[in-house]
């Protein structure tokens, strides 16, 4: 990580950094996996400004976001059960790329779910985001199994960790 970076909980006043980041970084990751359209419709449906709002607010949740003088990369976890949960969102401005924010974001989140006695971290990665999966690959997820992600039309991995 930069120097002067660091990772807090993500407050409410944080939501259009948050969208601001999302929409760039799902651009740049798969606009040529799924189509600048198809990626614009998702990003305009999953990041609505109250739906966003719920996921930062809700107790059983680890959502932060990172800032070496802006936020400039987010993420988010909710539980699949009582021993595992599941990494919605894990997202890095392309400009802040290569820069550690992704892996001090995941530090932090692992960190926060092993407080809650969380085991397990699991995910879903698109199978032609190869920037993701050596991401993943590279802080210790093992790909777990494929399944076809209807709302893209495009195969996916599961990938899970032991905390």
């Amino acid at each position: 990580m930069t120097s002067n970076s660091s990772v807090r909980p993500a407050e409410i006043a944080d939501i259009s950094a948050i969208q601001r980041v999302a929409k760039k970084s799902w651009h740049a990751a798969h606009d040529d996996i799924v189509g600048a359209d198809t990626v614009e419709e998702f990003v305009v449906d999953q990041y609505e400004t109250e739906s966003v709002q719920e996921c930062i607010v809700a107790p059983n949740r680890e959502f932060c976001v990172v800032e070496p003088k802006s936020i400039v990369g987010f993420a988010d976890a909710g539980p699949a059960d009582d021993r595992t949960y599941t990494l919605h969102r894990l997202y890095v401005h392309p400009d802040h790329w290569k820069d550690g924010h992704g892996s001090s974001l995941l530090a932090w989140t692992e960190s926060a779910l092993r407080d809650r006695g969380i085991t397990t971290l699991q995910l879903m990665v698109m199978a032609d985001n190869e920037r993701a999966i050596e991401f993943y690959e590279s802080q210790g997820f093992d790909r777990t199994g494929q399944n076809r992600d209807d709302r893209f039309d495009v195969e996916s991995y599961v990938y899970a960790k032991e905390l």
